[in-house]
């Protein structure tokens, strides 16, 4: 049995324990300690996934968790949480936080530090557009309670402010994945160090901060410093970024374009000011500097390069997006490649590998265009007239100012298999610049081009341009020198249907825009063009593009043109180009249709027209003075125009030749018989001729009517033409008309045949080209006599044609 006694004792100890402050003090921070490391520790671990799982429908999970309830540092260790398809969404490998209780007293609630070691979040857009982030926001019922107000951050009668004063982060990653892009866009930054001092939940106050990060797989590197005044939604950062690799986001560029993102970096080096409002979008300024390096685009279609540069520099930009405006000091492009390419089935490269983002331009009508030429100085004016409607707004040009656009080293190869010979140049050692950039420029921008084409040839552009508005004003000239033109070949076959054999371009083109309207001069200068052996094609213009060739070229083998075109180009239909081929195929079609008047233009003589023919007296092939100074004229022509060849062809009338044929043999035949009447008395027969009424002259017409058509018909004859006096009296034979009789009768009797007409002929062209080559000058290897013709020209003259013809 228990001894009351002690019982007695020990129940007075126990009240003396209980009365003794020292007790509870003990007892107190037992307790506390075992709150602080065993039991909170415990109820977070457990909690922690239960409240995700309840508030988010998402798992987590916790290593570990340590606190310290005497220097209040909480620990968490292997932190982890998934989204809610399973996929994991963030984690950490530790975060500490100190915390320091006193200052509660104030209404402040301070940590002195947080720590985050190694986190690691990931970003994903799933198939349907959703983002995993979006599994952070809590799944709750509808609260139809009325809502409290809350209270301003800086609401001085209850607010509880907030403090930390350093926030760090240590190794962190972010892993960014896309399930909407074909392939799936990655990209992950690692390395990720930030370090945010002096945070307080108070309107006014600023937080510094310092980021770093790493971009995986590369060598970019960003690092950002400046601050923060996180209630006013402003920050002012200074962004350096190196060597960033723009290649993740090829599967962008996929959604727009059939291009590979072969290679490309990025570096930016700048000030940023952000200001956020809740009302609008947010106001980003930014000054600096932004380089990007070797990009590199690959056309997926035709398995080739299509853009690429070495270097892009924008050195010392400005730009702000309320209002938008940007200011750049400079933008250099350095070592630019481009591919224009045209395919066998004539598709476009450009507009194949923007396919994907492009929206079909509606159908316009081509524009009408009027033409009027002047050979003799070789220029054209062309006109274009348009029906469509003009606009009338504009939208503003942008608020964009550049102080130099720099080109150095460009490159750009052209192709085009289209053509019945496959064409490919190259255009390089691009460089040049365009300064003085800006929308509010009345003078232009002033621009400055060159490039090498091929091997020898030279391009340049050199003027002054809006280029925010181009048609407003416009004021360029473009120059291309020494352009070879043996690589046309496959457009000559395609257009004219001829190779080209050699020769050489150069062009001066001079677009003198204002307020839409367009005057352009365009100097052509060919030097010895000679086109080859014929090339099939269905584009051929089907015109003598060798005869035209050979009149537009002078004596020094060269082709020299001035066009002239004017347009409205309010009219989306007006294309520069095609007026020019435009006005040239006039030419063309003007020059070979009256090649004669074109010469006649050449050496001033005007007309020219009757230079196409020669003219003949009925039955001769004797010149006449008239024809001297018509062949006098077409050799001073041709001497202009050595390449062309003269082709003659004899001519006969049926009519005319063959009656002036007979008058002559029946002449002949007269006077034959004279001299044999006279015994060759020469005399005697000019006195006769002299008087045709004397006795031999009817005595030997008379003898000729009997040898060819019988006594009878000179009786016959005599009765018609005489006559018996009314009032009586002998009868009286009119002479004049027996005589005369007589001569129509024996002329139509005399034969021609068609062989002397053809010799007539042959003797007429010989004359022509005889004077041609010994008066004229004309080499005769520059003369041909062609086949002969039958004239059915009306008149009292024969017309012997002349034709032109391109010496090879």
């Amino acid at each position: 049995m228990t001894d009351p006694m002690e019982d007695t004792g020990n129940r007075r100890r126990m009240r003396r324990i209980m009365r003794d402050w020292r007790f509870w003090l003990i007892t107190t921070a037992a307790l506390y300690t075992l709150l602080g490391f065993v039991v909170m520790p415990l109820v977070a671990k457990h909690e922690i996934p239960r409240q995700t799982r309840s508030l988010l429908q998402c798992e987590s999970s916790v290593k570990s968790i340590r606190f310290n309830p005497y220097t209040f540092n909480a620990r968490v260790r292997g932190f982890a949480i998934a989204d809610r398809t399973g996929q994991p969404l963030a984690s950490l490998d530790e975060v500490s936080v100190n915390f320091a209780p006193w200052p509660l007293t104030r209404k402040q609630v301070v940590l002195e530090d947080v720590r985050v070691v190694a986190p690691t979040l990931v970003v994903a857009l799933r198939e349907d557009g959703a983002m995993n982030l979006l599994d952070l926001v809590p799944v709750a019922a509808p609260d139809t309670t009325a809502p409290k107000k809350s209270k301003a951050p800086g609401d001085k009668a209850g607010a509880m402010v907030v403090r930390v004063d350093r926030a760090s982060i240590l190794n962190g990653t972010i892993e960014y994945h896309d399930a909407t892009t074909t392939p799936r866009a990655l990209a992950v930054l690692d390395s990720l160090n930030v370090t945010a001092l002096s945070f307080r939940s108070a309107p006014g106050d600023t937080t510094m901060f310092d980021v770093s990060l790493a971009q995986r797989g590369s060598k970019g590197r960003v690092k950002a410093t400046g601050w923060v005044m996180p209630f006013e939604g402003i920050v002012q950062a200074r962004l350096d970024a190196d060597s960033l690799n723009i290649v993740p986001a090829d599967p962008y560029l996929a959604r727009y374009a059939h291009l590979d993102l072969k290679s490309g970096r990025l570096a930016v080096h700048g000030d940023m000011h952000v200001v956020a409002s809740p009302d609008t979008l947010p106001a980003i300024e930014y000054t600096g500097d932004i380089v990007s390096d070797d990009l590199r685009l690959y056309d997926d279609l035709k398995q080739q390069d299509f853009f690429g540069y070495r270097k892009l520099s924008i050195l010392k930009a400005q730009a702000r997006s309320l209002p938008r405006s940007a200011r750049v000091d400079e933008f250099t492009l350095d070592g630019i490649y481009a591919r224009i390419a045209i395919a066998a089935d004539r598709s476009f490269n450009v507009t194949d590998v923007f396919a994907p983002a492009m929206a079909k331009a509606p159908a316009t009508a081509a524009p009408a265009v009027s033409a009027s030429a002047a050979e003799g100085n070789q220029s054209v004016e062309v006109t274009v007239k348009s029906t469509a409607p003009k606009t009338k707004t504009k939208t503003p040009p942008p608020d964009i100012a550049i102080g130099r656009i720099r080109i150095d080293g460009g490159e750009v190869d052209f192709s085009d298999l289209s053509l019945p010979l496959p064409f490919a140049t190259r255009v390089h050692h691009v460089g040049g610049e365009i300064t003085a950039i800006a929308p509010d420029n009345a003078a232009g921008s002033n621009v400055k081009i060159e490039g090498t084409v091929d091997e020898h040839g030279f391009a340049k552009a050199t003027g002054f341009i809006n280029v925010f508005d181009p048609v407003a004003f416009t004021d360029i000239k473009v120059d291309f020198r020494n352009i070879e033109l043996t690589s046309m070949t496959p457009y000559s076959g395609k257009f004219m249907g001829y190779r080209i054999k050699h020769g050489k371009l150069s062009l001066g083109l001079e677009y003198d825009i204002k307020q839409a309207q367009l005057q352009a001069g365009n100097k052509i200068l060919l030097e010895k063009l000679y086109l080859g052996e014929k090339v099939p094609s269905k584009d051929a213009v089907g015109l003598p593009i060798k005869l035209a060739l050979a009149l537009l070229r002078d004596k020094n083998g060269n082709i020299d043109l001035d066009l002239e075109v004017h347009g409205d180009l309010n009219d989306p239909k007006v294309n520069t180009a095609s007026l020019i081929w435009q006005a040239l195929k006039k030419v063309i079609v003007k020059v070979t249709t009256a090649p004669f008047r074109f010469l006649g233009n050449l050496i001033g003589i005007g007309g020219g027209d009757d230079m196409e023919y020669v003219e003949f007296e009925g039955g001769a092939s004797r010149l006449t003075p008239p024809q001297h100074e018509r062949l006098d004229n077409l050799g001073k022509a041709l001497v202009e125009r050595p390449q062309l060849k003269l082709q003659v062809s004899g001519a006969y009338d049926k009519s005319i030749d063959a009656e002036a044929l007979r008058a002559q043999r029946f002449d002949a035949l007269l006077m034959s018989r004279l001299l044999v009447s006279t015994q060759g008395d020469s005399a005697a027969v000019r006195a006769i001729i002299n008087d045709p009424a004397s006795g031999p002259m009817q005595k030997t017409l008379e003898a000729l009517m009997t040898e060819g058509f019988g006594a009878e018909s000179v009786t016959a004859l005599r009765a018609e033409r005489t006559t018996v006096p009314a009032q009586g009296g002998a009868a009286k034979l009119d002479l004049a008309t027996y005589f005369q009789s007589m001569r129509e009768k024996l002329t139509a009797a005399q034969p021609v045949s068609d062989a002397e007409l053809e010799q007539l002929s042959v003797a007429r062209a010989g004359a022509i080209r005889g004077y041609m080559v010994e008066m004229a000058k004309i080499p005769a290897e520059r003369m041909e006599i062609i086949e002969p013709a039958v004239s059915d020209e009306k008149g009292e003259w024969v017309k012997c044609k002349l034709a032109l013809e391109a010496s090879d």
